[in-house]
């Protein structure tokens, strides 16, 4: 009986952390778009409608850049909003280049097959959970050692790919973790 509540607390939990996830990168997308809107409209702000240039010395570097992207351009090696301001009035009567909508390409449906399961997952979690199997009873110890005090490196083989000596001196240097 415990242990189906044990698997239900458990799927819940990645269900809670795959939302937390999804969650947090809608929030960059959107904060990324927001900015990206923010810089167009300064620089449109900065342009005025009758095609005299603006007062480019009280704009901010944003609006500044702003207006050499417009132009295909990029401030590269500017350091002080001088050279911003610089560059965008020696080049503001440049035509503003027409930016291509890049589409995204087209997404491809995963099968079943490329789907990360539960299984996949529990599989995954509790290979980063568990005790260290490699056969050797000494090297095993040790990992489980460094293991225990937050010492673990994830990867291909992570610390099961060092050699025996590696992991003792690195055992040693810990002062023998004891």
């Amino acid at each position: 009986h415990w242990t189906g509540r044990h698997a239900h607390h458990q799927t819940s939990q990645k269900n809670m952390r795959l939302r937390l996830f999804l969650a947090i990168a809608l929030a960059v997308s959107v904060l990324s778009a927001c900015a990206h809107v923010a810089h167009a409209d300064e620089a449109a702000a900065a342009s005025s409608s009758d095609g005299t240039p603006p007062d480019f010395a009280t704009l901010k570097i944003s609006a500044l850049r702003a207006i050499l992207s417009e132009r295909g351009l990029e401030c590269r090696g500017c350091a002080e909003k001088t050279d911003f301001v610089e560059m965008a009035r020696g080049n503001y009567h440049l035509p503003v280049v027409e930016k291509v909508v890049e589409q995204e390409p087209a997404k491809e449906t995963k099968t079943q097959s490329d789907k990360m399961n539960d299984r996949d997952l529990d599989e995954m979690m509790k290979s980063m959970n568990s005790n260290a199997n490699t056969g050797d009873p000494e090297k095993d110890a040790i990992l489980n050692k460094l293991k225990a005090k937050g010492i673990n490196m994830m990867g291909k083989d992570g610390m099961n790919g060092m050699d025996i000596e590696q992991l003792r001196k690195l055992e040693q240097a810990m002062g023998g973790m004891g």
